[in-house]
């Protein structure tokens, strides 16, 4: 590039830079303290008091300008597109009439009502009754108490930190595929969650007198939609803990002290990581086709788990329940699983079950009772006071040790026993009539020699 040119272009450039610093204006800032030229909150966002009773009828965000002391009901939300913020203060009914708290009676709509951040007191009727059709309703960190029900929300609701207390009725209840994450309902007249279709994450139902959670339709099971537990307990309530009519999906969930059954759960449910302690009736109660994992039932005054046909567990423990441990319809499946402690037989299954790796300890009748044409394979039973493993007609008992019971293994006609240890039992095998393999009695610290591969041990 000839000397001219460059010159013409580094002017060029410098041209550039100055126009562009121009445009963008001075780089120093003005002299004296620094004052805000932004708007202010409202102007961002338009809010309107509230003082009284009122009907919102106009799209917009509404607030509390203080404690809202009201005779009949006090704000009704006749629009979608609506945000009420409580502003942490309270809304409150003198007691009488069936009068609401808030009510949300906008049908429809594409834009959503929001509720949050305060309390409802002392009303008959609902604390807040957002069941219109259609509407797209979502309450966040609202406790009611002291009214009919807390809460009595539309299908697809959400509802965020929110507490029912002391309710007459029920502590919240939803409709289809709402969503409900972190709310308490407890000390109430009745039920604390009755719904159907929902998602509850980390809910507590506590000290009502009816149960805890109770979900379905009406009692009446359907297979479109299920309800989904996670981390949620419920206890110290005067009837269930967990009922779900539709199929559920439960994880980590708690069921304590109830008086009814810790879990009362329909076909087809599935159940992983949950607890069910000390409730007066049975623990875990299931219908047909359920999954049950890494689960535990204890202390319960009748059954630890009962279940229908076609029933699943897998890791899990039962112990000291009023009666049977477990005791399962036909076909059943019990793997790596224990039953201990409880009032009668531990593992009671029906027809063509199979169970595998399972201890029985300790119960009041026999370890294992197995159904006809059923399998029990390397398995445990201990110190019960009648049969460890009781067969009957055409059951494979195979690979089991027996110890300590009143009668090791109790086999009948068409029982097929084979490659069993048992040892101190009042009497280790009564197998008259069934299909043995050679029984080999082994002398005290004495070398011995087994060619029989089908052959039971006894010492």
């Amino acid at each position: 590039m000839s000397q001219p040119t460059l010159h013409r272009t580094i002017a060029a450039l410098a041209s550039a830079i100055s126009l562009s610093a121009a445009a963008a204006g001075p780089l120093t800032p003005p002299a004296g303290p620094i004052t805000s030229t932004g708007m202010t909150t409202d102007q961002i966002e338009p809010r309107t008091p509230i003082s009284e009773a009122t009907t919102i009828t106009e799209p917009g965000s509404y607030y509390l300008t203080g404690n809202l002391v009201v005779t009949g009901n006090a704000i009704d939300i006749a629009v979608p597109g609506v945000t009420l913020d409580l502003n942490g203060f309270s809304i409150i009914g003198d007691g009488q009439g069936p009068d609401a708290g808030i009510t949300v009676s906008a049908v429809g709509g594409q834009l959503p009502v929001v509720i949050r951040n305060g309390f409802v007191r002392r009303f008959d009727d609902d604390g807040i009754r957002a069941n219109a059709d259609g509407a797209d309703v979502t309450i966040e960190r609202v406790t009611v108490d002291n009214c009919f029900r807390g809460f009595d929300m539309v299908s697809e609701s959400v509802l965020i930190d929110c507490r029912a207390v002391n309710c007459t009725d029920i502590g919240i209840r939803t409709f289809g595929r709402s969503i409900l994450e972190r709310c308490i309902a407890e000390n109430g007249g009745n039920l604390g969650f009755r719904g159907e279709h929902g998602i509850f994450i980390n809910c507590i139902a506590r000290a009502n007198a009816g149960g805890g959670f109770v979900l379905g339709t009406s009692g009446t099971a359907t297979t479109d939609a299920a309800n989904r537990f996670e981390g949620c307990t419920s206890a110290e309530n005067g009837g269930v803990g967990f009922q779900s009519d539709d199929p559920a999906q439960l994880s980590g969930c708690i069921a304590r002290n109830n008086a009814g059954n810790g879990f009362t759960l329909a076909d087809n449910a599935r159940m992983t990581d949950c607890v069910s302690d000390s409730n007066d009736a049975i623990g875990i109660q299931v219908g047909n086709g359920v999954i049950i994992t890494g689960s535990s039932s204890s202390s319960n005054g009748q059954r630890g788990v009962q279940g229908g046909n076609a029933v699943m567990l897998r890791d899990v423990l039962v112990t000291g329940s009023g009666g049977f441990g477990i005791n399962l319809g036909l076909n059943a499946r019990v793997t790596d699983s224990t039953s201990s402690e409880n009032g009668n037989d531990g593992v009671l299954v029906g027809e063509g079950s199979t169970v595998t790796d399972s201890l029985a300890a300790l119960n009041a009748g026999d370890g294992f009772q197995v159904g006809a044409r059923s399998k029990i394979i390397a398995c445990h039973a201990e110190d019960n006071d009648s049969a460890g493993i009781r067969g009957a007609a055409d059951v494979t008992i195979d690979s089991n040790f027996v110890t300590l019971n009143a009668t090791g293994i109790v086999g009948v006609s068409g029982t097929l026993v084979m490659r069993n240890t048992a040892a101190a039992n009042s009497n280790n095998f009564s197998v008259s009539g069934a299909s043995v393999g050679q029984i080999f009695q082994l002398a005290p610290n004495a070398a011995f020699n087994i060619t029989n591969s089908f052959a039971n041990v006894q010492f």
